[in-house]
């Protein structure tokens, strides 16, 4: 279990330790100083609470409830592997979100219809000099090895705001989440963008991959990815991957309808899409409460998403994605493919198979 004294519900950090399935509570200030190393804590990640030196009766029922909890796993688990459907028979794909080999084995293992989100962080942050092309085509072929026969959808470098490149030194911003981060870092810093697109070329000709642009505002941020992309492929002869794009800000969501006419296809990121609608900075703990991503604007604009788009396919990731309390509006929205930590795989079909 992990307890953190920074960072908010929708955090990095959170996210993280969500995905490697690890209970985990953020925002316990003084937590370093007031818990002595040798006490008993009881980390209770569904509620956000942190007990110290827990009563025997609620350890037993922290117990039961873990039992519980472990057992409907176990049961998702058996089945993780079996394909599931929407009630009205359309089939529904449930996805991972990775960003290393480990997570791409435990979501083979755990039942993934393919990879949803595949981050380029983790690498680029663990980086002291820019990796060239080789390096990085290497890398993926590693990491998206145990899902190479799956679809793949790989995430351009989302770098900015709370992500800072140790390579890159980049000006310091009053609102760096309202700064250069995501597709705006990529048209400033091209030479990175191109070994990406690069990399992503020769892995498409092997794999049934697609190329995702992270946090696009305006239809010509695709337009200008895309232009990067196919004099790429038309140099080295050949075709393209599928290109698509983010949508993660009120502006994309309202205007899916231009943003399905310059991608192939969308991924609703319902993390950022929650911190920019409800002006709730994810990484601050004191906006907790603000950070909704079961509101009704939220949930509005992902149905606009859907209302829009036509016959542009849609997916969905982040928190809301695994949330199954709002799986089956999400599928009577048009949802058909969700992304979840590789851990949440199994619970998210075992809940589409009983709406």
């Amino acid at each position: 279990a992990v307890v953190l004294e920074e960072g908010g519900v929708g955090s990095h950090a959170a996210l993280l330790t969500r995905e490697m399935g690890l209970p985990a509570v953020s925002g316990i200030v003084g937590a370093v100083q007031e818990i002595a190393a040798d006490s008993n804590i009881l980390v209770d990640g569904t509620h956000g609470r942190v007990i110290v030196n827990p009563v025997p009766d609620t350890k037993q029922q922290f117990q039961e409830t873990l039992d519980q909890s472990r057992t409907r796993h176990e049961q998702a688990r058996n089945r993780c592997h079996e394909g599931v459907f929407a009630p009205k028979g359309t089939p529904v794909r449930v996805m991972a979100n990775v960003g290393c080999s480990d997570h791409t084995r435990l979501a083979r293992d755990y039942g993934a219809d393919g990879v949803g989100l595949y981050r380029l962080e983790e690498f680029y942050l663990a980086q002291q000099h820019p990796p060239t092309e080789d390096t990085l085509l290497q890398t993926l072929r590693l990491c998206l090895g145990p899902l190479k026969h799956k679809p793949l959808t790989v995430r351009l470098l989302d770098a900015g705001g709370d992500k800072a490149l140790p390579f890159l030194e980049l000006p310091e911003e009053q609102n760096p989440f309202l700064g250069q981060r995501g597709v705006r870092l990529l048209q400033a810093y091209p030479d990175i963008t191109q070994t990406q697109l690069g990399a992503l070329l020769t892995l498409s000709q092997a794999m049934d991959l697609r190329i995702l642009i992270p946090m696009v505002s305006l239809p010509e941020d695709i337009h200008v990815i895309r232009d990067m992309l196919d004099t790429l492929a038309e140099e080295r002869g050949i075709s393209s991957p599928p290109l698509g794009a983010m949508i993660e800000t009120p502006v994309a969501a309202l205007c899916a309808d231009r943003m399905s006419e310059a991608a192939d296809f969308l991924s609703i990121g319902t993390n950022d899409l929650t911190q920019y609608t409800m002006a709730a900075d994810r990484e601050n703990a004191g906006v907790d409460h603000y950070y909704q991503d079961t509101h009704p604007a939220v949930l509005y604009l992902i149905s606009r998403v859907l209302e829009l788009c036509g016959t542009t396919p849609v997916s969905i990731c982040g928190e809301l994605a695994a949330n199954t309390s709002v799986t089956s509006q999400l599928i009577d929205m048009g949802v058909h493919d969700f992304s979840v930590a590789p851990f949440l795989v199994p619970t998210v079909k075992e809940t589409i198979r009983s709406l």
